[in-house]
């Protein structure tokens, strides 16, 4: 019987140093490293580890088989198949180790290598950037439990980690080559800006769009712990625009709110403090409410302006006044720190009378207590109209209440006396409705207020709890 001839399976492992999967001069061939020879259904057939030099031979006869690939501790395959030699490049699947199944025949085949070189690692911290400097200072705290994402060159998800308590997180085992890191953005926060202060092991390295990194590329044993992130809380910004009746600045019970007013928030982006529209950042736009209240939320820590737009209705030639609590338009930047909500941002306005005219107003409302006085809580009356007649006969001047049953009428000087024309459904007044009065030109007699409230019930109907209460009374006296 003719004995069966074996033929070499071979040829090198090697230290990929650069990491890039091709034998290339300068670098050495990695000693005892264990190489297993599979039949091509998965028996383990036969096992060798390599020489000093990285060289390596298996003896078989011609077959299928495949070849696995062991590597030693703190390494990791480089990228197989690259280049066109297939005698230089890695044959072993960076995962597995293992190379295709493949056939030999009546000769030796010395074209199998695996290419191995030191993981590489990427950090380090996401933190609270307190002072929005967009640098770590030695008291701002680590942020924890925020997800931190590695992506390959391909765009593909490598491996995801959460930052510990102090905010540190560590991708190991890493091959060579190019990546990117995303880190997960919390609801209520915003990123810092990049790239500040100097120090690369410092600053924030999260764009503040997308949380990506710029492209890292990473040597074959490279350690690169100064990938960071800060993260700012973010605020808020109000209040409210309204009408200031007596023109103090301050706001006033019964001093309405103006709705549907426009306002627009700019970020002063060259720090000058003054509004320069098209240089200055616009952040938002918001319109008032119905009770002239506003509120710009999700604002990084920064200085802004609040630009006032045209009044509309009754008010659009109103001019800003100023006070206590009464901020001119566009008035000052605000300064928002970290996470700061800024609820005093208000705007008192006036319409001034026009010429040889007088303004007249306030407001109706459901005097709940019944009580004659306004109160907070007590709400308007939407949707009323009002007139004011003119005590020496002519036609009536009228407006309608808005939704917070505030009214402004514009009147020639004279005496007038103020009603609706159709009472509230159901209600009676709480005070003097329609006493004459006198304007002069140029007055605001903003004093005139329509308090309407549930009917009174009449006097006898109290009687009968009391005469009840007496009889309960008799009754246990009797009992006993």
């Amino acid at each position: 019987m003719t004995p069966c001839r074996l033929y070499q399976i071979g040829d090198l492992v090697w230290n990929d140093a650069n990491g890039d999967g091709l034998q290339t001069a300068g670098e050495s061939g990695l000693g005892s490293v264990q190489v297993n020879l599979f039949s091509a259904v998965g028996v383990l057939l036969d096992s060798t580890m390599t020489q000093a030099s990285g060289a390596f031979a298996l003896l078989a006869a011609p077959g299928d088989y495949y070849l696995e690939f062991v590597a030693p501790a703190s390494y990791v395959f480089t990228q197989p198949n690259q280049g066109a030699d297939p005698a230089l490049d890695s044959d072993a699947d960076p995962l597995s180790g293992q190379t295709p199944v493949f056939i030999l025949g009546a000769a030796a085949d010395l074209t199998w290598d695996a290419g191995l070189h030191l993981t590489a690692s990427l950090g380090d911290r996401v933190w609270y950037d307190r002072n929005h400097n967009g640098v770590q200072d030695g008291s701002e705290p680590g942020a924890p439990d925020v997800g931190v994402f590695l992506y390959d060159e391909w765009q593909s998800l490598v491996d995801v980690q959460l930052t510990d308590e102090n905010g540190y997180y560590a991708f190991d085992d890493l091959h060579a080559g190019d990546y990117i890191i995303q880190f997960e953005l919390a609801d209520g926060y915003a990123f810092t800006a990049p790239a500040m202060g100097g120090n690369a092991d410092l600053d924030s390295d999260a764009d503040p769009d997308s949380g990506e990194t710029a492209t890292i590329t990473l040597a074959a044993g490279g350690a690169d712990s100064s990938w960071d992130a800060g993260l700012v809380r973010l605020g808020a910004l109000g209040d409210r625009v309204w009408y200031d009746a007596n023109q103090n600045g301050i706001q006033n019970i019964g001093e309405p709110g103006l709705p549907n007013v426009p306002l627009t928030l700019y970020r002063d982006s060259n720090g000058n403090g003054t509004l320069e529209p098209g240089v200055d950042v616009l952040v938002a736009t918001r319109v008032t409410s119905a009770d002239g209240s506003f509120l710009f939320n999700g604002l990084a820590p920064a200085a802004y302006f609040v630009d006032v737009g045209t009044l509309p209705g009754a008010t659009s030639a109103a001019a800003s006044v100023s006070g206590p609590q009464s901020l001119p338009d566009p008035g000052g930047p605000l300064t928002l720190t970290d996470g700061q909500v800024w609820r005093d941002a208000d705007f008192g306005y006036v319409l001034p009378p026009g010429p040889n005219q007088a303004i007249v107003g306030d407001s109706v409302w459901f005097d709940g207590n019944s009580d004659g006085r306004q109160q907070r809580g007590e709400p308007g009356i939407a949707n009323l109209q009002i007139c004011a007649t003119p005590a020496a006969g002519g036609a009536a001047i009228c407006a309608q209440t808005d939704a917070n049953g505030h009214f402004l009428l514009a009147l020639a000087p004279g005496a007038y006396s103020v009603a609706p024309p159709t009472p509230p459904a159901g209600l009676q007044a709480t005070v003097a409705v329609g006493t004459p009065f006198s304007v002069a030109a140029g007055e605001q007699a903003l004093g005139v207020d329509l308090g309407y409230g549930n009917p009174r019930k009449p006097a006898g109907q109290h009687r009968q709890p009391g005469f009840q209460r007496r009889q309960l009374r008799w009754r246990f006296r009797r009992g006993r």
